[in-house]
Order: C-alpha cells, then structure tokens, then sequence
C-alpha cells in the first residue's frame, strides 16, 4: 500500500510531507515536469549569484591588501625625528583596520563558495539527475500501460463486431422466416455461429477488461502516483534547502559586520586621538639643533673687510692647483661621517637613538642569557639520560655553551658602553663597568665622573673599535685610484708655493687675525668635542672658530684652530658671518 506522507530530514530540519500531485495531477504530466524543471533553473540561478558575489568580495579584498600594502611602507617612516606624531599614528591605524577588513572580505568569499556555491552546484545535479530518472521511469510504465489499452481497445472492437454479426445474423433469420425462404436452415446455422463468435468475444472482452483495469489502477493509484509524489518531495526538498543556503548567503553577509564596525569605530577613535600642536611640538623637540640664529650683519665691519681685488695670472692659478689633502673621500663622507655614540645627531635624537640601542641590547643580551639555560639544562637532560645524547652530542653543546657566554659578554660590554653614553648625557650616576671588561686596547675601563668628552674618547678609543673603521690616511690612499682626477684638485686651497711679488695677494683682517687664508666663516661651539679620531679636531663650548669648508650633507663641517685644521659635528657649532 503507497502511502502519501513522507518523513523528511533536512540539516537541522526535519517534517513530513503529505504529497498530493499523485492524486490530484495524475493528468498534468507536462505540467509537472515543467515546474520542476523551473525549481532546477530557479536553485541555479541563486548559486550562480552568490558565485558572483564570492568573486566580487575575493577581488575587493585582493584591490584592498594591495593598497594597503602600498601605503603602509609609506606609512611605516618616521615623521617626527626618530618618533611618531598622532596623526601619523592614525593614519597607520586606518591601514591597519582596512587590513582587517579586507581580510572579513576574502573570508567572506570563502565561506559563501564553501557553504554556498559547491552544496547548491551538488543539489543542483541531484535534482537533475533525479528528474531524468524518474521521467525514464515514468516513460517504462506508460509504455506497459498504453500495451494493455491497445490490447483492451483491440478486444473491445472485436466484441462490438461480434455482437454487430449476431444482430446482422438475427435480422436475416427473422426476415427469411417471415418470408418463407428454403434458407431459414442456413440462416439459422449462421446465427448460431455468429451466437457462439459474440460469445466468445463477449469472454475474452470480460477477461482483458479485468486485466486493463487492474494494469490501469496500478499505473494510477501506485506506479504514475509515486513518481509524481517524489517529484514533489523533490521539489519541496529543493526549495527548502534553496531558502536554506539562501539563508547562509545573507547569514555570511552579516557576520563581519559587527568587526568591520569595531573597525570603523577603532578608525573614529584614532582620528580622535590626533593632536596637531602636540605633533608640531614633537617635530620641533626632536629637530632642534641648538643652533643659534644669526645675528644682524654689521655693515661697518664688512666695509673695512673689503679690500681691492687683486691681479691674479694664469701662472698663479696654475700654482694654485695643488693635490688637495682630502680628510674623506667625497662619495664616502657620509657614511664615514655617522658616530657610533650618534654624535652627528642633534642631542634629543641622540639621546633617543642612544636608549632605543640600550633596549636592543637589554632584549639580545636577555635572550642569548636564556639561550644558555636552556642549552645547560639540555646537557644535563643528556648526562642523566644517555639515550638521549651521546658524548659528542654533549661536547658540541657545551661548546655552544662557551660561544653563547662570549657573546653574552661581548653584548654585556657593549650594554655598558650605551650606558656610559646615556650617563653623560643625562648626568645620572656612572653605571657599573662588568666583571673584568676591558676596552679593546686591553686596558680596564673605570670611568666614574664621564662628560661629553670622556665618551667621545671612550668611543672612539675602546668601544667604537668594534667596528675597526679603516683610518683617514689609509681611506684616503686607497680611495685615490678610484677618484676622478678632476676631483682631486681645487682652486681654494693654498698655493704649493708663493706666487710672483708683483702679484701677491694682500692680508685681509681676517688672515692677520687668524691665520687662516681658506676660511669661509665663523663657528661658535655649542658642545664640547673630543675629537679623537683620525681628521678630526677637539673643540671646546664657547670657542669661535673659522670655518674653512661648511656642511655638505655629511654632518660635519671643517674648522681652524690654532694653526690646525679638523673636522667636527656640524650639529655641535653655530656658523654664521660667512665670508664673501
């Protein structure tokens, strides 16, 4: 017996459905398949849309990494000398909310192909497949059941004949009698034959409707009736998980938008936070050079500095052109000119750069502390438990041990260097030097009282010699061959010899002053300097010098003081009157 309802489990779902196409569209065959074939279009119709969608995010959060890519290396520079200003900060903060976004987007695309797309594609060829075998199904029974109608109209018309003979056969008896005819005999044989045809007609016609009838009910009532009704479960089925995935779609939708609004929110907030006057103050603390603004030009001084131009010859030009002692080579200068204790900085970026050194160190020097530890606990670990390390195991970490306590050391120098730094700067009290550190010269380092001008030494002398800079002289030598010939003349510098008498150039005041033919301008020291290095020249705060060639670039500036000439930070003098 077919029964009409159907339990039916969906996901989480699960109903019975009371089907009723088998009953009341049992002649709606066309009817039926074009619905469902309009279900199947409408489920693929949904997937194709939310494939688009699932495209259209993953190429929006693909268009938005890479622009957040592009601007945060720009974003990622400093803009405030060494530190960051507000608004700086939250301009970073949106890039990295717009990160995250972009990030809710492309899982956005994966899950609507996931939970979406690929059940929809695979409910899709169900359905379809389906549809075919049951309209191929369908097709076998109704060729049975059109047979068995043939058969049943083939039997019918040949009772109706049967049953047309014996009436014919009747008639001619009955009118034969009536009208004498020596053939009644022959028409009574006939009506007797066309009696037993009817007969057997009327049989075989009472036993092929029984059949037909119980063919016809089983084509109707169960065979026609449960494709009918699968087709609608199908179609039930279909719809309900199309709502269903359709329902996940807007789900996924909705799910990233209470992050995308925090980050929104977290922008709102870091906008909020930007302060202009603060980051101007910023700029100008961490700017600041120190140096004074020039003061007023004295005309009077400058009228009795000029004096008449004199006569100069190819001759004394000629003279003039003398290899010129270089203290650095030009291409190089730069990168020479850069201190170890950033002395070339000004000196709040200096102290700034000299304690983020001291934290890099601290953070080094803690982490190789803890790397020996752990490689000491290992080697007992292997000295308990031999399975585990053999004695070549053990010798290779207790070398590591070694190598990792020389490091530890050389950091524990090097921390105590930054801080001898930070000392002088700040004038907090002198830290303690490690157990047994000596400067690399070998001799014991104790500097309690540092100023300016011991860590200069100190830098120069022990610790910067870590690096092992080449010296001037070598630098000098070496760079030589690679210098163009051109550069290493000048027409400023000192004649190799005297020029003619008839045309000497006269004493300037400044030359019988300072003795200092080449100079372009005067220099006020703002900071002591010790100048330890090879080209360079120690000066003193207060002092006023003459400047023989200004800052190129490099952060350093070339002056004279009695009777030598050296370099110095220009970060450390205030230059002005320059010469004409």
């Amino acid at each position: 017996l077919w029964l009409s309802d159907f339990p039916c489990s969906l996901g989480q779902t699960s109903f019975t459905v009371t089907m009723t196409w088998g009953n009341e569209l049992w002649d709606q065959e066309k009817n039926i398949f074009e619905h469902v074939d309009r279900g199947v279009d409408s489920l693929a119709s949904c997937r194709h849309l939310i494939q688009a969608q699932s495209e259209i995010e993953a190429a929006y959060a693909k268009s938005m990494q890479k622009l957040v890519k592009q601007y945060r290396a720009e974003a990622a520079k400093d803009d405030c000398g060494g530190e960051v200003s507000t608004a700086l900060q939250s301009w970073r903060t949106i890039i990295d909310q717009l990160e995250i976004i972009s990030r809710q987007h492309e899982t956005r695309a994966e899950e609507m192909h996931k939970q979406c797309v690929l059940p929809m594609k695979e409910l899709g060829t169900q359905q379809k497949t389906a549809r075919k075998s049951h309209q191929t199904e369908l097709a076998r029974h109704q060729k049975r059941h059109n047979a068995a109608r043939a058969t049943h109209e083939s039997h019918r018309k040949a009772h109706e004949k049967a049953t047309r003979d014996l009436i014919e056969a009747q008639h001619k008896e009955e009118a034969g009698k009536q009208a004498g005819s020596k053939k009644v005999p022959k028409l009574e044989e006939d009506t007797r034959r066309a009696r037993d045809a009817e007969s057997k007609a009327k049989d075989a016609y009472i036993v092929n409707v029984a059949e037909f009838n119980k063919i016809q009910k089983e084509f109707y009532s169960h065979e026609q009736r449960e494709i009918f009704d699968a087709l609608e479960l199908s179609s039930v089925e279909r719809c309900t998980s199309q709502v269903e995935y359709l329902t996940r779609f807007a789900g996924i939708l909705r799910q990233p938008m209470a992050i995308i609004s925090q980050c929104i929110d977290a922008m709102d907030l870091g906008l909020q936070a930007v302060e202009p006057k603060a980051d101007a103050t910023l700029f100008a603390t961490n700017m600041r050079s120190g140096v004074e603004m020039p003061s007023d030009v004295d005309v009077a001084a400058t009228t009795q500095a000029v004096t008449p131009t004199a006569k100069v010859t190819v001759q004394q030009v000629n003279q003039r052109r003398v290899h010129k002692k270089k203290i650095f080579k030009t291409t190089s200068r730069k990168k020479d000119a850069i201190r170890e204790d950033f002395g070339h900085l000004p000196p709040e970026q200096r102290r700034k750069a000299i304690e983020a050194k001291i934290a890099e160190i601290k953070e080094a020097h803690a982490k190789t502390a803890k790397g020996i530890a752990a490689t000491q606990k290992t080697i007992e670990l292997y000295q308990s438990q031999p399975a585990f390390g053999d004695d070549k195991t053990i010798a290779m970490a207790k070398q590591e041990v070694v190598n990792l306590e020389k490091t530890l050391a050389l950091q524990a120098g090097e921390l105590y260097k930054f801080q001898l730094y930070q000392s002088a700067i700040t004038g907090e009290e002198t830290p303690t030097a490690p157990d047994g550190y000596k400067s690399k010269e070998g001799s014991s380092i104790s500097l309690h009282a540092p100023d300016a001008d011991s860590m200069s030494v100190y830098s120069h002398q022990s610790a910067a010699a870590a690096s092992q800079p080449t010296p001037v002289a070598t630098r000098q030598a070496v760079d030589d061959d690679e210098e163009d010939e051109f550069d290493d003349w000048s027409d400023d510098d000192t004649p190799a010899a005297e020029p003619v008498a008839e045309a000497a150039e006269p004493v300037t005041a400044a030359t019988a002053t300072t003795g200092c033919p080449n100079a372009v301008a005067k220099a006020e020291v703002l900071y002591d300097f010790a100048g330890s290095n090879d080209g360079e020249i120690a000066v003193t705060e207060g002092e006023v010098l003459e400047v023989t060639a200004v800052d190129d670039g490099s952060g350093w500036v070339r002056v004279w003081k009695d009777g030598n000439e050296g370099y110095c930070p220009a970060s450390y003098v205030s230059v002005s009157d320059s010469a004409a």
